[in-house]
């Protein structure tokens, strides 16, 4: 069949059925579909229609799942009963799953089925098939009842399939050969038959009539949050009132409605659908308006929309999409948009309006050319005749020739022609169709051959008329004949119609012809928009071939050529270097193209015919071009100012590239990898449809497609990639036309490609698989847009880490340089988007069971982006309405899903996750972050993102997002801000937020005790938020860009540099903020109540690992109490747990300490400049190295001619050690050690001096004695000359500096300045003592075995928070690499209806010992996926250990008395897939892997697990459905081994040669010759190697060797 199909075919068939393009290409693909295409279907009444293959976004099933489906279609004029047939995926096995008895196919219907490898044929009255469809091409076929008969097939297997593309059936493309841009002629005639002819093209006629708006009218249950959500409930039944069969439906000339609120503009004012009367106050509801409209002319038309509230208009047609919108609500306010019309036509439009609340209208206008504003006069209502723009059903709409002038009041008959050329003859199989739409009559021929005629006279005479006149809805519907294939010819042929009209003059009249060809053949083809249930759409040959460049892409250091190659090596290659998809006009590759300086190529095979066309984008990058990149647009670039007012810039400046050349090259390829984008230019800065020209448009319709290649030069070609995506605009206060540098957001999409990205961007710290990611760049702050001083780019990211360091969910961050079209646009940092997907990766369960809660742009609104409000408004109504004191006080328990007493009630959902809450609120109230979640000058909720599971709900998890006014920012929050009452007054339910949500809950003490303890935990000791920590972390992201920030002030820094600008804006949060943060948040914790005024007990050790019989101090100023159990010494009552254990003060309070004697030893540096940052750290710094400075005792200095004060070292008095110049400055630092910082109330220091002095406490400012105000540098003086009695004396100072010493080391840093260049002394000695403290209470504790100390201070009444300090005694190593996960249940079969669960209570994990010793996993923990630390537990070799999601659910389908079962604490396997990372107790990685539901459909909710094929294999191997198989086993074998199974055997001359799965350990061969009796094989006559046995079959042990039965075994 294939062979004769091939043989067939000719090549001016495919261009014949397929249209113009390259020919070879297009030949060949039509070769490859005839190969793979429908055989012996040509006579079947059903066939298979179409199928997915790849399902992700499209049709679901009714429990949500997007499976694989085949659709049947049946040709016939009656229905057919599908009873017994048959649908298989395997060509050897024809009755694989038989259609359930009953199955009716409608007459010219269709039928869906589910290909989800289902163990049930009918669920939710849906079809589902036993087998599940292989993107990769496999068999598919239709078997009728006798089993045998083929009634249609895709054989020997259809090709590999795309995501979310169907594949099936289709019909060739027509091809047009007379339309609306056919050159024509045509003539008036006259009596004596004299008439001449006149030149036109395409259609004839001329007309004043007007069409209508198609709208539809829904009213909504719920409240509309934006034009998104009113799209997507318009979409949605489910959203939709019921007191009406909605929509409602009609027809208007106009779009002016009006209900209550401004009338706007014009006057019509008609009352929307279902509304009774003017002025009706209805609320939620929308009005879509759909229709086609004819523009007359090309060019600038503007259109105005006024409404209130919201509404998307989007027009297309002709190569162009057209949005306008405003997204969210508003009083009543016009819209203006210019949209650039590239000729004149039909176009489709689509105008979506919605009325939430308030008053309700909207109007439609437009008006010629440019308008800035709505003038009267200039705009009329769209669909008015006076606005020039009419429905695209009147009649004029469709003329290209205007022959009014000529014809109307002379004659009702016109004479016209139309020529088309034919290269050959065409195919007898071809089928040819005339259509014409007429007003009023015709007679067609074509080449001499009456085609048709319609309601003309029987005898033309020259000034017939038409029998009569045609009703405009049926003038412009097309009348089609068939035209006779013998009709046409090679060469020139000619289309002749006398075209009639009613009358004379009558004011209507058209002719409009269209000839076009198909071939009648029916062919295999994609589907790029499947139609389940419906007729097939356009078919598109298969993708074009990818083309390979044959020089990778990156960073470059010499010129080279490339060549472009394809897998078909005849067919012609396009590519361009302008960014711009390739088309037909593009460069044509003819052979190596030299490169020698940045470019971006983009090269293709083009085939406008294909589904795909397959874009090679390659960008290569050479540094010393990118550095002389200049100020001057580069061409096809914008200046600045040139589009729509919007600024741009370009280049690097030429100073620091001069004068920091090595350490900017250096930040440029070897320290942060970097992004390129490509894209046709007009995607960005076009004035209609440019995203980066209009900043302030959002939504999909402001998507543009765009290339992304990561290009990593230090890591190299493993950790690239390029994949295409769309590409927006994303930020709020950014999105102005006077910011010329604006973030981005990337989505990946099927309609793109690939459909996700599936890369790890966060290495092991992340996900491997999104969506969408943003590429975030500095917005308030930053150099490119406000010119500040203060940009750190690591404020915004310090939140998000602080979250993660507190163990809560969070969304991760990368830097790079980013790349548009080869021009450097500077430094951006990736982010996840904290959104339903976000939450299905790193929380579980699946995407369509989270809410999240967002706020958003434009307008600061929170909606619903996933999911809805019910529970947020639900949590609102407890929390504002109610509270949670008096008679709601149970409240607090009840947000939890508890009773009073603590109990779980299952009826009660958990909306509050109580730790995220708090950790949250620590972030946002420590870095004094005044615009989240709450922004303080706005007073609205700002910057804010919540997730909350419906189907398991565990609480709202909230995600820091948008810090960039933290941290000391913004001038009016520095270290010294109060944060801790925003939103308290907060009310409604638009401005409920976590801020609000927390000041409620701290009514209840519970909570405030909850809270205290939290801030004990991360604020002190080493939580996440001391200060020692932050500063790391801080610095940990500055180190990520220390270098990469000079090309970022190369690009936008405006005279910024890394030295003079950043480092010091780094420092001032770190010596400033950091240093001092802690002290003062805690000071207004307590101020509000929310934090004791007794200090916990502090550690010596803690949180750490420590060797046994380490003694551990508990330290504290008054009396505590610790338990060495896990319990809390206060019990919930606030009384004294009994087995705590009590340690009294006895003793009173403590005299002065003395930390910094006079005399002490010092490190100094005195070498004639100031110290050099080391690690980024500064020399005041605590953390700073200073092992290589001198040191000495003091008095330190310079002795002058008569010595006052004996100097104990010598310090350098010139640089050289000579003579002048003389040492300016010198440094000094000194270290000490503190037991406990508790209830230090100030400091007392002495300080001798000459001249001047600047003393710090670790890394902050507390003392200047005679020094000038603002920064100093090496070369600053003292503002005074010091001299006898000052430079002998000690002057005493008290400074509120206390809050700066920490427990452990502390270091005091000074700097001693001259008074001028010729001062001939130098003293400094200084001398630090604490006031009198109270008592020191302490305890002793030997650590012989793992604990956990849990400590409270009391004084009074009064309980301090909780310190808990968990201990673990030092074990021999232990190697987990044993530990593996062997078998997962991802995606479980649903329960039945009347089951007490839901399918992913049925999920679980098992895990092997696969290695020969014991392994105890007590805190082995899963760190990604599901959440659990495992008890003490010893796992032997060999053993297994299941982790369920809910045992009681697992023991109903499966044995546990065997099983070692346990319930795992938190999460859910994601259904479609993710990331499991299994860690030891240190932390360290055991084994990550990501799994997908798309290695083998059969594991996906059809009961057959996932099973690990060698747990021994390379960690990459795991993350690849190679090391993966389905379990052979229905249910799986969770806990045991899988049995073996023979899957394959052969026997080659003596040997048997058989395969077999589930081979993991020892196995034994066992033979019979009956299957009754067995025997042990001989081990000589038989081998085992991964699976494979061979058997000697003549080996002596086996008696009868024509009849073996083999069976394996595995001992338990």
């Amino acid at each position: 069949m294939c062979g004769a199909m091939i043989s067939r075919f000719r090549e001016s068939d495919a261009k014949g059925r397929w249209g113009e393009g390259s020919r070879l290409t297009v030949a060949s693909a039509a070769v490859l579909w005839l190969a793979l295409g429908i055989a012996g279907s040509g006579r079947a009444d059903v066939w298979i229609n179409e199928f997915v293959a790849d399902n992700e976004n499209g049709l679901r099933t009714q429990a949500g799942v997007a499976a694989d489906w085949i659709e049947l279609a049946n040709d016939s004029s009656q229905p057919v009963d599908l009873s017994g047939w048959h649908l298989t995926d395997r060509a050897d096995a024809p009755t694989k799953w038989r259609i359930p008895d009953g199955t009716i196919i409608p007459a010219n219907g269709y039928l869906v089925v589910f290909a989800d490898s289902s163990a049930h044929s009918i669920t939710n009255n849906e079809l589902h098939a036993n087998f599940s469809l292989s993107a990769n091409g496999e068999y598919l076929g239709l078997i009728r009842p006798d089993g045998v008969t083929v009634a249609h097939e895709f054989a020997p297997a259809f090709p590999p399939q795309l995501r979310d593309v169907s594949y099936g059936r289709g019909t060739p493309r027509e091809r047009e050969w007379i339309g609306p841009s056919t050159p024509a002629r045509y003539r008036i005639p006259n009596a004596g038959g004299t008439a001449p002819w006149t030149d036109a093209v395409g259609a004839l006629g001329f007309s004043e009539t007007k069409g209508a708006f198609t709208v539809r009218y829904y009213e909504m249950r719920n409240d509309i949050q934006n034009v998104d959500a009113a799209e997507a409930m318009v979409a949605d039944s489910r959203s939709w009132k019921t007191d009406a069969a909605y929509p409602i439906v009609g027809q208007y000339d106009t779009i002016d409605f009006h209900a209550n609120s401004a009338s706007g503009f014009f006057t019509e004012n008609v009352l929307f659908p279902n509304h009774s009367f003017a002025g009706q106050d209805k609320d939620c509801f929308v009005l879509v308006a759909e229709g086609a409209i004819h523009v007359p002319a090309p060019g600038l038309w503007t259109f105005a929309v006024g409404s209130d509230d919201g509404f998307r208009l989007r027009i297309s047609g002709h190569g162009v999409d057209f949005v306008s919108e405003y997204l969210t609500g508003r009083s009543f306010d016009t819209t203006l948009a210019t949209f650039n019309f590239p000729v004149a036509g039909v176009y489709d439009l689509r105008l979506i309006y919605y009325e939430n609340h308030g008053g309700a209208s909207v109007e439609f206008s437009v008006a010629q050319d440019f308008q800035a504003s709505l003038v009267p006069g200039l705009f009329h209502l769209t669909g008015d005749p006076a606005g020039g723009i009419l429905h695209a059903g009147a009649i004029g709409s469709f003329v290209q020739t205007d022959i009014g002038p000529a014809m109307r009041g002379v004659n009702a008959r016109v004479d016209a022609e139309w020529l088309f050329t034919m290269d050959e003859s065409p195919g007898l199989d071809d089928r040819f169709t005339l259509s014409v739409r007429s007003a009023d009559g015709f007679v067609a021929s074509l080449n001499g051959v009456t085609i048709g005629a319609l309601n003309a006279p029987d005898n033309l005479v020259w000034n017939s008329t038409a029998a009569s006149a045609r009703p405009l809805e049926e003038a412009v519907q097309w009348v089609t004949y068939d035209v006779p294939v013998s009709s046409v010819s090679a060469g020139t042929n000619i289309l002749a119609i006398s075209g009639l009209n009613d009358s004379v003059d009558d004011p209507n009249f058209l002719i409009a012809p269209r000839i076009a060809s198909r071939s009648a053949e029916s062919i295999a083809a994609y589907f790029k928009e499947p139609t389940p249930g419906a007729a097939n759409g356009r078919a598109y040959a298969p993708p074009t071939p990818v083309v390979t460049a044959s020089e990778p892409r990156g960073y470059k250091t010499s010129p080279f050529t490339v060549s472009l190659v394809c897998s078909n090596t005849t067919a012609e290659i396009r590519y361009s270097l302008d960014g711009s998809v390739p088309d037909t006009n593009s460069l044509l590759y003819a052979g190596p193209i030299s490169v020698s300086k940045t470019t971006t190529l983009r090269a293709a095979v083009v085939d406008s015919d294909s589904v795909r066309q397959n874009v090679t984008t390659v960008t290569w990058l050479f540094l010393e071009d990118i550095l002389e990149q200049g100020s001057t647009p580069p061409p096809g670039w914008p200046a600045s100012r040139q589009v729509n007012n919007h600024v741009m810039e370009y280049g690097l400046r030429r100073e620091i590239v001069t004068r920091d050349s090595a350490r900017l090259r250096n930040g440029m390829t070897n320290a942060i990898a970097s992004i390129s984008l490509v894209t046709d230019l007009d995607n960005l800065f076009s004035s209609q449809r440019g995203i980066y020209v209009n900043p302030g448009n959002d939504g999909i319709a402001w998507e543009r497609p765009v290339s992304i290649e990561l290009i990593d030069p230090v890591r190299g070609g493993e950790s690239e990639f390029q994949i295409d995506g769309g590409l927006r605009i994303r930020g709020a206060y950014s999105r102005s036309s006077g910011n010329p540098k604006h973030s981005f957001r990337l989505f990946f999409r099927s309609a793109y490609g690939q459909g996700k990205l599936r890369f790890p961007l966060f290495d092991d710290e992340g996900a491997s698989e999104f969506d969408k990611v943003d590429l975030r760049t500095s917005q308030n702050y930053s150099w490119a847009y406000e010119n500040s001083n203060r940009e750190t780019f690591v404020r915004e990211t310090f939140s998000r880490d602080s979250q993660r360091d507190m163990g809560m969910p969070y969304t991760r961050s990368r830097y790079y340089h980013l790349y548009i079209n080869g021009q450097y646009w500077g430094l951006y940092q990736t982010q996840e988007r904290g959104d339903a997907d976000y939450a299905e990766t790193y929380l579980g369960g699946d995407a369509e069971d989270w809410d999240c809660i967002k706020t958003s742009q434009p307008g600061y609104t929170t909606t619903a982006s996933d999911g809805t409000f019910d529970a947020f408004y639900a949590l609102h109504n407890i929390a504002i309405n109610q509270g949670f004191t008096g008679a709601y006080a149970s409240n607090y328990q009840r947000v939890k899903g508890l009773n009073p007493d603590g109990t779980p009630n299952p009826s009660y959902p958990v909306y509050l996750d109580e730790d995220n809450l708090i950790v949250y609120m620590l972030t946002a109230l420590y870095t004094g972050d005044p615009d989240s979640p709450v922004s303080i000058w706005g007073n609205f909720p700002n910057n804010l993102y919540g997730l909350f599971n419906r189907l398991h709900p565990d609480g709202f998890k909230w995600l820091r997002h948008d810090a960039e006014h933290s941290l000391g920012a913004h001038g009016s929050y520095g270290v010294t801000a109060d944060t801790t009452t925003a939103g308290a007054s907060f009310t409604t339910r638009g401005n409920f937020n976590p801020a609000t949500l927390h000041q409620r809950l701290c009514q209840h003490p519970r909570y405030r005790d909850r809270f205290a303890d939290l801030v004990q935990k991360h604020l002190y000791g080493d939580g996440a938020l001391t200060p020692k920590n932050a500063q790391q972390r801080f610095r940990n992201r500055m180190d990520e860009i220390d270098l990469a920030i000079i090309a970022e002030s190369a690009r936008w820094g405006r005279g910024k540099t890394r030295d003079a600008t950043w480092l010091p804006a780094c420092n001032e949060v770190l010596n400033t903020y950091l240093a001092q943060r802690r002290d003062i948040v805690i000071a207004q914790f307590r101020n509000r109540g929310w934090f004791p005024s007794i200090d916990a007990p502090g550690y010596s050790v803690m949180n750490s690992e420590v060797p046994a019989g380490e003694v551990v101090r508990l330290l504290c100023n008054t009396t505590f109490y610790y338990t060495i159990d896990g319990s809390d010494p206060r019990l919930e009552d606030g009384s004294i747990n009994p087995s705590a254990i009590e340690v009294k003060s006895s003793t009173g309070p403590t005299g002065p300490r003395q930390v910094v004697r006079r005399g002490a030893e010092w490190r100094y540096f005195d070498l004639g400049t100031e110290p050099a940052p080391a690690a980024q750290l500064d020399w005041r710094d605590p953390d700073f190295p200073d092992a290589d400075w001198a040191r000495g005792p003091a008095i330190l200095g310079v002795p002058g001619t008569s010595p006052a004060n004996t100097v104990a070292t010598r310090t350098r008095r010139y640089v050289n050690g000579v003579s002048a110049p003389q040492v300016t400055t010198t440094y000094f630092r000194h270290s000490f050690i503190l037991d406990s910082t508790n209830d230090a109330p100030n400091l007392l220091i002495d300080i001798l001096r000459d001249d001047g002095a600047i003393v710090y406490l670790n890394g902050v400012e507390i003392l200047r004695e005679a020094m000038p105000p603002g920064p100093v540098t090496y070369a600053t003086y003292s503002s005074a000359v010091v001299g006898p009695p000052d430079q002998n004396t000690y002057f005493s100072r008290s400074v509120n500096f206390a809050h700066l010493l920490r427990p452990g080391a502390n270091v005091v840093a000074a700097e001693v300045h001259q008074c001028n260049a010729g001062s001939s002394d130098l003293y400094f000695d200084f001398a630090l003592t604490i006031p009198g403290q109270q008592a020191h209470v302490f305890a002793e504790i030997a650590v012989s075995k793992d604990m956990t100390i849990r400590a409270r201070a009391l004084d009074g009444t009064e309980w301090s928070a909780l310190s808990e300090n968990v201990l673990r005694v030092e074990r021999p190593p232990v190697n987990y690499t044993a530990l593996r996960v062997s078998e997962l249940m991802y995606a479980p079969p649903a329960p039945d209806d009347e089951s007490p669960y839901v399918s992913d209570d049925f999920a679980w994990i098992e895990l092997c010992n696969a290695g020969a010793t014991p392994l105890d996993l007590e805190g082995v923990r899963f760190d990604d996926g599901i959440s659990h630390t495992f008890a003490p537990c010893v796992l032997e070799p060999g053993a297994r250990l299941v982790l369920a999601a809910n045992p009681d659910a697992f023991a109903t389908r499966h044995p546990t008395n065997s099983i070692h079962l346990v319930a795992w604490t938190g999460g859910n396997l994601a259904r479609g897939g993710e990331t499991l990372e299994l860690v030891d107790p240190d932390g360290h990685t055991i084994l990550t892997f990501a799994y997908s539901r798309f290695w083998y459909p059969e594991t996906f909710n059809t009961g057959r697990s996932l099973v690990a094929v060698d747990l021994a294999a390379a960690e990459p191997l795991w993350s690849t459905p190679d090391n993966w198989r389905p379990s052979s086993a229905l249910l799986g074998t969770p806990g045991l081994p899988e049995p073996p199974v023979f899957i394959e055997a052969r026997v080659a001359d003596t040997r048997l040669h058989a395969s077999a799965i589930g081979i993991d350990r020892t196995s034994e061969l066992w033979f019979s010759e009956d299957l009754e009796t067995w025997s042990l094989c001989d081990p000589a006559a038989w081998s085992q190697t991964n699976g494979l046995f061979t058997v000697d079959l003549e080996h002596p042990s086996l008696i009868d060797r024509t009849r073996c039965f083999f069976q394996i075994r595995v001992p338990q």
